[in-house]
């Protein structure tokens, strides 16, 4: 389990009467201002509401309100992860439900554990530590506070943070794991929830282990963009891929692992969406390059840090492990989830439980990837290292709410399926589902048709929710064209016609587009061969291009520069075709091309260059 899949999370009725019963009565809070229509504060509340241990967490709280005294009440929106800060998704969350705040307030805190409210650090694991070793120095340095991060820990904060506001009801608003919070809290306190929004919404007894829920939802988007491909790729024998001297060995396994990951990625960044069917298509037969250029596509995109010192050539989910570590994740979904051993267990006999678990899955269960793919990123692993991490978690049952509640769910969503949305839907009394097309995780943020705003609205007045209309297509990344079936450029016939056309769309594809990976990770693939390096100087971005190939037969060599001001690449490049030396261009910072190919000059206006990507299906991709 990663960042990226968004947490699964379980707690249990017997810790209940500790979590929810008897404790000392809260202050109301008076929040000061902050900025325009903004109040702030600090909500204090018990580090264990039972009080065995000592301690007190600091709740960081923003109010924003149009209104001195919105009539409308007040929505409590809960950020996802675990370990995400709702204070810094503040504006997010307004832009999500602007329908709704015209007479109503938005209230936001950081989770215990993250931000503003007592951050939760450990120091970053060493080159040779393990992330599995990581975990156990980790809870260990924390001590027992780190027995007080779950999601039932999260929910008496909630009540402590309606309750110090003097707040009767609330609406509140989950995406992603803050669903599982929000529903967790109306089991416990359905009397002070009026409405529920829950998008991209997690069950409501929690994900089963090694996210095996999302494999139909993988199945289902890979359908549309290339199961047999992928199928194909993953039987495909080890290929061995030379890129600036490296020598990098694509096995199966590791083309499963970048699908996967991309996969996951793909939910949140429609540009991997994009880019799936393409590169799985020319992977499988044989132009391994497109894998690389995806596999660093989509772990540029989801990258947080700042890019390593030594260049990435190949990204896999390991890398992401040592980069970054995410204390308040681990602290939530160690605590929350059921493990197959129990607390007393050693470590070992923890990891024998866990591989007997692991060895008595179905293939059918985790096909077309292997057992290694599923595995091999799962916090199910590291979480045998956390002390609590037990086959009891605390956990919040009982009856689920009668709350009316509207659930929002993006069809191409891999990490919260929309197959899961349909199941809570039916275990709801009183839910509305509303799945939205052509949309991944986080729907009210990512759906740019208008559909989830307006359902947002009609639910919230009580009217009837209109379901969205007929998707339309979405855009797909083309393959690469032929050389020789390529039109010439106007102005420019025949042969040298085609190599400038090919040349801008390589520039688009290969350059353009991968500026960011180049930039976050010092290295990008091209899509047939070559690869682009990339750094900065100052204001200055520099990109060193090594015979990048787009179209088949052209690649183009040189130093491209693009101050920040400007945002257009400049400088000179060589263009061989086949391997001979066909010519140079040069670019200016108006966007205009010129230069000598095949013996013939040509100058190219920067409108013409946006014609020539629109025709070649580039100017509709969605990254820019």
């Amino acid at each position: 389990m990663r960042f990226a899949r968004d947490g699964v999370l379980l707690v249990l009725l017997a810790a209940a009467a500790l979590l929810f019963g008897a404790r000392p009565a809260l202050a109301a809070v008076q929040l000061q201002p902050c900025g325009r229509n903004l109040t702030c504060g600090q909500v204090a509340v018990p580090l264990d509401p039972s009080g065995a241990v000592p301690g007190q967490v600091s709740l960081y709280v923003k109010r924003f309100a149009r209104t001195a005294n919105p009539t409308g009440g007040t929505i409590i929106a809960l950020a996802g992860g675990p370990g995400q800060s709702a204070v810094d998704l503040l504006d997010g969350f307004e832009q999500d439900l602007a329908p709704l705040l015209a007479n109503r307030a938005l209230v936001v805190f950081d989770p215990r554990g993250v931000g503003r409210s007592g951050d939760l650090t450990c120091p970053e694991p060493g080159s040779r530590t393990s992330p599995f070793d990581w975990v156990g120095q980790c809870a260990t340095a924390l001590g027992p506070r780190r027995a007080f991060y779950s999601t039932a820990d999260s929910v008496a904060d909630i009540d402590a943070v309606r309750t110090a506001l003097g707040l009767q009801q609330v609406t509140l608003h989950g995406v992603s794991y803050g669903t599982y919070t929000a529903l967790a809290y109306a089991r416990a306190h359905p009397a002070q929830v009026d409405h529920l929004i829950l998008d991209s919404s997690i069950p409501a007894d929690g994900t089963p282990l090694f996210d095996l829920n999302s494999m139909p939802a993988m199945r289902r988007v890979l359908g549309a963009a290339g199961l047999h491909d992928l199928t194909t790729l993953l039987q495909r024998p080890a290929t061995r891929l030379v890129l600036d001297g490296h020598h990098t060995r694509i096995t199966s396994e590791i083309a499963g692992e970048v699908a996967f990951e991309a996969l996951f990625a793909s939910d949140l960044h429609p540009f991997v969406r994009a880019s799936l069917p393409a590169a799985l298509h020319l992977a499988s037969g044989g132009d391994i390059s497109a894998l690389v250029r995806l596999s660093e596509v989509s772990f540029a995109l989801t990258l947080d840090d700042p890019r390593p010192v030594e260049p990435i050539l190949l990204p896999q989910a390991s890398i992401a492990r040592t980069l970054s570590v995410d204390v308040d994740y681990l602290a939530t979904t160690c605590e929350d989830q059921p493990f197959p051993w129990s607390a007393g267990d050693t470590l070992a006999v923890r990891q024998a439980k866990l591989q007997a678990v692991e060895g008595a899955l179905e293939p059918a269960s985790f096909a077309p990837f292997s057992l290694e793919t599923l595995t091999g990123e799962a916090a199910e692993d590291q979480c045998a290292a956390w002390p609590e991490a037990s086959d009891a978690p605390n956990r919040i049952s009982g009856p689920l709410p009668a709350v009316p509640t509207l659930i929002l769910s993006g069809r191409d969503d891999i990490r919260t399926p929309l197959e899961d949305a349909i199941a809570l839907a039916g275990q709801l009394p009183n839910a509305q589902l509303l799945p939205v097309p052509n949309t991944g995780h986080a729907v009210l943020y990512a759906d740019d048709s208008g559909c989830a705003k307006r359902a947002l609205a009609a639910f919230i007045a009580n009217r009837p929710v209109a379901q969205c209309g007929a998707a339309r297509r979405e855009p797909v990344d083309p393959l690469p064209p032929e050389l020789a079936r390529l039109a010439a450029v106007p102005g420019l016939p025949g042969a040298p016609g085609r190599v400038l056309r090919a040349t801008v769309l390589t520039l688009r594809h290969d350059v353009g587009f991968m500026s960011f990976p180049a930039q976050q990770l010092g290295f990008a693939a091209g899509t047939r061969a070559g690869y682009m390096r990339g750094s900065h100087h100052g204001s200055t971005q520099i990109f060193k291009l090594t015979g990048i190939s787009y179209v088949n037969g052209v690649s183009l060599s040189g130093r491209l520069t693009e101050k920040r001001r400007n945002r257009a690449a400049t400088g000179r490049l060589a263009v061989k075709v086949h391997g001979h030396s066909y010519g140079e261009l040069s670019l200016t910072k108006d966007g205009k091309i010129s230069g000598l190919l095949g013996g013939r000059q040509f100058h190219l206006s920067r409108s013409a260059r946006e014609r020539i990507n629109s025709q070649g299906g580039l100017n509709q991709l969605p990254f820019s």
